[in-house]
């Protein structure tokens, strides 16, 4: 076996061991996060802030837009990473039934992360490759019921989900300035929750482990204008996921990764400047589960409307700095508060910075850190009848992440 093909194997080994890893734990996407979805994955694009659909950094830019393949040498990329989450809920309302707490703290805050993949060249206009990443999840775990039944029960307490999705990916460039890509998408999440139901019974197969499979796809596609500037763009299906069958009395159906799309521009400012400007939209309320109201037995959310910015600086052959900011709406509307006691996706603007490093020619090591913004919302009671009987239930919430990068040429 070549060197090459020895390096892909190596690199495709450890990414199958850190998916089924990443894919195990639960977390709270990412620093930077729209709903339960990661907003960037890898240290190069979070150093971004999610942006350069136009503009594939490494490997890991396939999740984002699988075109950018076709435009990358042989190379791997491997990216852990840590997110620390800070959710506060302090439910309110009736006092029959919500248990009144001032703000309840959740105990579960730390996070693993990975991202990272392998790149092919099997011909100078044709390129193959295999990505994986924890893409998402949620992750809460409470002292504390937001419940009277549950208090009292013992339930109604924590809720952990976990998201990852494997990329098989072909990407080809008819021209020299033009390229396609398309991923087949294969989902895995994992659910183990207390969370009550709509009834706010306990559900009977609470805290057992479920695990489900899902199948999506994705395509994009860049073309460069002129030397300055390039535009791309992607949409990915929905990836349908199977139900999680011991949950089928906390959910009303599967709870399915939603349909995205993402548009984007580089603009080339001088040979060792870029800046990139990127929106995303994520479908949240056409998956049933997320869409339908909390009383219809879903979470209420909203799509996500989302722009990101960012800057890419290189200072002599081996620096590179990054910059970005990234503004979203909300995922969970004020009046879905307590509905949503365990995910808090209230998360709006987040702000990332990075840097990058070339040892040698074939060797780069990159590093990312973010933050989000503290966001505060209360519940006003304008909403369904479990909005009515929560009135004045306030969330926070606010995350810290660092990515660590390594990406070889082979």
């Amino acid at each position: 076996m070549g060197t090459k093909w020895k390096s892909a194997a190596l690199v495709v080994a450890v990414s199958s061991v850190a998916f089924s890893v990443t894919a195990l734990a639960p977390r709270p996407a990412q620093a930077q996060f729209f709903g339960m979805l990661a907003g960037c994955t890898g240290a190069n694009s979070c150093g971004m802030a999610g942006a350069g659909i136009a503009m594939p950094l490494d490997v890991a830019a396939a999740i984002a837009n699988p075109a950018g393949l076709a435009r990358l040498d042989n190379q791997y990329y491997i990216s852990p990473g840590w997110v620390s989450g800070h959710r506060k809920v302090g439910p309110a309302g009736n006092p029959a039934i919500v248990n009144q707490n001032d703000f309840l703290n959740s105990a579960k805050n730390e996070f693993p992360l990975f991202s990272g993949g392998v790149n092919w060249r099997l011909r100078s206009d044709l390129a193959v490759g295999i990505i994986v990443s924890g893409i998402g999840g949620i992750g809460s775990k409470f002292q504390v019921s937001r419940t009277v039944a549950g208090q009292a029960g013992g339930y109604d307490r924590k809720l952990m989900y976990a998201l990852a999705h494997l990329m098989p990916t072909v990407a080809w460039s008819p021209r020299r300035n033009v390229s396609f890509g398309l991923s087949g998408i294969l989902g895995f999440s994992r659910l183990r929750t207390d969370a009550a139901t709509a009834t706010l019974a306990r559900p009977a197969k609470g805290n057992r482990q479920d695990i489900a499979f899902g199948v999506g796809a994705k395509v994009g596609t860049i073309w460069d204008i002129d030397e300055r500037f390039s535009v791309g763009a992607s949409f990915q299906s929905p990836v349908w996921f199977q139900d999680f069958k011991k949950y089928r009395d906390l959910l009303i159906g599967s709870l399915d990764t939603p349909w995205q799309a993402q548009v984007g521009g580089v603009w080339r400012v001088l040979p060792t400047t870029e800046l990139a400007l990127d929106l995303r939209y994520v479908g949240y309320s056409h998956v049933e589960v997320l869409g339908k109201t909390p009383a219809a037995g879903g979470f209420g959310w909203d799509d996500v409307k989302a722009v990101m910015i960012g800057a890419q600086h290189r200072i002599g052959r081996r620096w590179t700095t990054r910059v970005g900011f990234s503004l979203s709406t909300s995922a969970v509307p004020k009046e879905n508060i307590f509905a949503n006691h365990f995910t808090a996706a209230v998360s709006q603007k987040a702000v990332t910075g990075g840097l990058g490093y070339r040892i040698n020619d074939r060797t780069e090591l990159s590093f990312s850190g973010g933050f989000t913004f503290r966001e505060n919302k209360t519940n006003d009671g304008g909403g369904d009848a479990i909005s009515q009987f929560s009135s004045g239930t306030h969330g926070q919430i606010y995350f810290y992440e660092a990515s660590f990068g390594l990406l070889r040429h082979f």
